[in-house]
C-alpha cells in the first residue's frame, strides 16, 4: 500500500495513506478533530499539501484557501508504506 509522506514545519514529519490519490490526484484526510489536510499535484514530483483548522467539525476554508490555511508543504512525496 502507498502512503504520502508530508514533511511539515509545524508538525513534523505526517505520514497518511494515499488512498485513491493515484487516480483522483486530490483528497482530504483528518490529522485529528482539529485539523484536515487536503493533498493535491498533477504528477508525482510536484505534489503540495495544505493544512487547515477544524472548528465544530467543519474545515475552515470559507475565507479563502491561503487566508484560513494554517501551512502550504510542497516536501511531499508518494511512498511504499512498509507498516501495513
Amino acid at each position: 500500500m502507498k502512503s504520502l509522506l508530508i514533511k511539515s514545519q509545524l508538525f513534523g514529519d505526517l505520514v497518511i495513506p494515499a488512498d485513491d490519490f493515484e487516480e483522483s490526484r486530490d483528497i482530504w484526510d483528518s490529522l485529528d478533530i482539529y485539523l484536515d489536510i487536503n493533498v493535491f499535484g498533477e504528477d508525482d514530483d510536484d505534489i503540495q499539501a495544505n493544512i487547515y483548522p477544524v472548528k465544530d467539525g467543519l474545515t475552515c476554508t470559507s475565507k479563502g484557501v491561503i487566508d484560513m490555511c494554517l501551512e502550504v508543504i510542497e516536501n511531499v512525496e508518494l511512498i511504499e508504506d512498509l507498516t501495513s
